[in-house]
């Protein structure tokens, strides 16, 4: 019976070094499962473009993209859906739609050849040693089985991010707002701009600058779990800049940053996308929020838009100390994760590297030269 896999989330080649495919356990049990299966799909932000120049991610993350190819059985097909993290990818198709009669064409299940879509793209599909077929802003799985990486969410988030932020403003300046009734163009209209421009600044910045905006939204997570008067004055200041951008029409937003919260967020927005959209899948598999769902102990009925659509998360392969120490394994966003979708069955979470510890994670990374990186590299 034929396996899909959706993983998504890797973020291989950050300057932060949390991607846990860089390590050598993590990688050979995912190489395992991936030779079982005969189809692939990485639902969006598998390269890191966001944290430094495309050439330096590219350097660090294809030779593990190349070492995961290995383990692909012949004639196993392979699907990347970009997210906002590498929606780059994209950049040569985007120019080309830029330029045609109607940009704003864009369907559900778009197909783009990896030559068509970028250089960086070319490079991928080099790098796993097999045809990759790009589709955007997603695809169907199956009949009624959705799949798309999920940024679109941010237009409706309830935490202040930059790309809720963003499109906010965006829609507020332009008085053009996505519609209840709206397609992919639609989203596409308010976020590309944002994708576009955060690309463009990442291409000219320091490596220390870089990494200093790539930890901004851990920082002041971590500043708000702590008790000291600076941590109190940041979460008054943090409530007052939220309440302004509500009142001037950009929200709803909370000032709320909970682990809680970011899902609860996320299920708010991504019920919005289903509806606009009107998708009209039986499930929606996405990612993006780090989340993976619903898990055993989850509420099964949070997971269900208001259309009845059952929602699916493939979770992520980052391993953030800041989030996930805690809990260890048992945590809700503990890396590792992927849906499977059989024929006939419904979308299921895998949880790949159930049980590891944090030290497997982080032990035998490789640097761009198949090594080792230095001691003061690790992130645990």
């Amino acid at each position: 019976m034929p396996t899909t896999l959706l993983i998504s989330d890797l973020h291989l080649g950050g300057r932060l070094n949390t991607d846990v495919l860089r390590a050598a356990k993590p990688r050979a049990v995912l190489k395992e499962r991936l030779a079982e299966v005969d189809r692939l799909i990485l639902l969006g932000d598998i390269l890191e473009f966001r944290h430094c120049p495309q050439r330096d991610a590219l350097r660090e993350g294809l030779p593990i993209l190349a070492d995961l190819g290995e383990a692909l059985k012949k004639g196993t097909e392979v699907v990347l859906v970009p997210g906002n993290h590498d929606w780059s990818f994209l950049e040569r198709w985007n120019a080309h739609r830029a330029s045609s009669d109607d940009p704003s064409v864009l369907g559900l299940d778009d197909s783009i050849s990896a030559y068509d879509a970028s250089e960086a793209a070319s490079a991928v599909e080099q790098a796993l040693g097999t045809k990759i077929e790009f589709r955007y802003p997603g695809l169907w799985v199956e009949d009624g089985v959705y799949a798309t990486h999920g940024h679109y969410l941010d237009v409706h988030a309830l935490l202040p991010t930059v790309e809720r932020l963003g499109a906010g403003a965006l829609q507020r300046l332009s008085g053009e707002m996505v519609p209840l009734a709206a397609k992919p163009a639609d989203y596409e209209r308010v976020l590309a701009p944002w994708y576009a421009f955060i690309g463009a600044s990442v291409e000219r910045l320091s490596v220390a600058n870089s990494t200093r905006r790539a930890t901004t939204g851990a920082r002041a997570y971590e500043r708000l779990k702590s008790r000291s008067p600076q941590a109190r004055a940041f979460g008054i200041g943090l409530r007052a800049g939220v309440a302004a951008l509500n009142a001037t029409g950009i929200g709803p937003l909370s000032a709320e940053l909970s682990g809680q919260a970011m899902i609860a967020s996320a299920m708010h927005a991504i019920d919005e996308v289903d509806a606009r959209l009107n998708l009209g899948a039986d499930h929606l598999i996405f990612g993006h929020c780090h989340r993976p769902g619903p898990l055993p102990n989850d509420d099964v009925d949070a997971w269900l838009t208001r259309v009845g659509t059952k929602l699916h998360n493939t979770g992520n392969w980052v391993y953030e100390p800041r989030f996930q120490r805690s809990l260890g394994s048992d945590g809700a966003y503990w890396p590792g994760t992927g849906v499977i979708v059989e024929p006939g069955k419904p979308p299921r979470v895998e949880r790949i590297l159930d049980g590891f510890l944090a030290e497997e994670l982080v032990n035998g990374r490789m640097n761009n030269a198949g090594g080792p990186p230095p001691a003061g590299e690790l992130t645990a």
